[in-house]
């Protein structure tokens, strides 16, 4: 037994001279440095601001084209094709352009929705990182309570500990039977495994928070204590929660008119400057430049407007029916975690005081302990109602960071 204090001694001093101290900040940012889905839609946000350029390309740009055409039909021995038809051959070689006209309200439905569909994936980049974070944040408080455990394990063996050598005397005196001395021996043994327990368990827990926030680091390392406030609830309109159902109507909506563009005049113009030329030796004589209109108004589609009318009405149902129904979660929830927040918190004061009395209760039996005048039974179940009452704090503190965290996500 005292090898194996002795042994815990020195690997908690190596642990606390060799750590390194990491804080919550650093997990998030290194979270967000090495998240591979807010990289993809940081790049998903670069290529839909390139769409604009090429709707301008498209629509207000002319298009400039070069087509050539060798075309040969032989007669041999009067097997062939008419040539009448096919003028015994045709050579074509024509520079070509074309720009559509009159299409303001089709490069203003273009741009919109280059607009929206930027806004959707910012919205989506702001909800991934808040998800992200609490995500982290979590796991981070998850292996802040573990060591926090082991803070206090260590401190608790170091205290029976010093009271080995007492009893072991007092029992050899004879105040103390040897079975109560054995009793207190398997007490520091059971205080040991737990903190060989909680040892592994914390380094899982780091295992995981690195691998949660893309880091390969095997270093040693000590948690701060965060310090996570309340968010302030702003308009729900404007949260990334809430705004997400706001842009899938406009999404909706700027789809309806894309529909409508299909129904309106269309007009373009063209034009093409070449040689076109069935006899090869009057090339010269057949360069030429052609001026054109095109124009186009559809008629009758099966009513696919209507039935493209129907889809998007029951999108827009299904949208309204989720905000509503995610609306009553989000309120609920919200509700749900700050009831269980404000009993947390009223449980601390409590604690507290518990803690003191059971304390004071030790340090009492302690002096009886030493005289021989208490049980060493009765002394080692104030010392693990103690325990008890103290882990019961440790584990409320860090719960109210744990719900705090919560809020604050869905307050977003």
């Amino acid at each position: 037994m005292r090898f194996v204090f002795l042994f815990t001694g020195i690997f908690f001093c190596l642990f606390s001279g060799w750590a390194q101290e990491r804080n919550l900040d650093y997990y998030l940012d290194q979270g967000n440095t090495h998240s591979p889905y807010l990289r993809d839609l940081s790049n998903q946000l670069s290529s839909n601001r390139t769409d604009s350029l090429i709707i301008r390309a498209q629509q207000l740009l002319p298009t400039v084209s070069l087509t050539g055409n060798l075309y040969y039909a032989p007669v041999i021995n009067n097997w062939g094709y008419s040539e009448a038809i096919t003028n015994g051959g045709n050579f074509i070689s024509t520079l070509n352009i074309s720009q559509p006209l009159f299409n303001r309200k089709s490069l203003r439905t273009g741009y919109a929705r280059v607009g929206l569909l930027d806004e959707v994936i910012t919205n989506s980049s702001m909800l991934a990182g808040e998800e992200l974070k609490k995500l982290i944040t979590d796991q981070y408080l998850s292996a802040f309570i573990i060591q926090n455990d082991i803070e206090f394990y260590k401190r608790a063996q170091t205290y029976m500990q010093e009271e080995d050598s007492l009893l072991r005397r007092l029992a050899e005196q004879g105040y103390y039977s040897q079975t109560e001395y054995l009793s207190f021996q398997v007490e520091v043994q059971s205080l040991e495994l737990d903190l060989n327990t909680l040892q592994v368990e914390f380094r899982k827990a780091i295992s995981a928070l690195n691998i949660l926030c893309g880091i390969s680091e095997k270093a040693v390392v000590m948690l701060a204590k965060p310090d996570l406030q309340l968010k302030t609830v702003g308009e729900t309109v404007k949260s990334p929660l809430f705004y997400r159902y706001v842009l899938d109507s406009l999404v909706i909506d700027n789809e309806r008119k894309q529909v409508d563009l299909k129904y309106i005049p269309a007009v373009s113009w063209q034009a093409d400057a070449g040689i076109v030329n069935n006899v090869p030796k009057d090339v010269y004589k057949n360069l030429g430049i052609s001026l054109g209109l095109n124009f186009s108004l559809p008629v009758f589609d099966g009513k696919q407007r209507l039935l493209n009318y129907r889809k998007l009405s029951f999108r827009e149902d299904s949208r309204k029916v989720y905000e509503s129904y995610f609306r009553n979660q989000h309120d609920e929830q919200v509700w749900q975690l700050t009831e269980e927040l404000k009993s947390s918190q009223e449980m601390i004061p409590k604690l507290t005081k518990q803690l003191e009395l059971a304390g004071t209760v030790i340090r009492q039996k302690k002096l009886l302990l030493n005289n021989g005048s208490v049980s060493m039974t009765d002394y080692l179940m104030a010392l693990r109602n103690y325990l008890t009452i103290s882990n019961k704090q440790r584990q409320s503190e860090v719960k109210i960071l744990q719900i705090i965290n919560e809020i604050n996500y869905w307050n977003q």
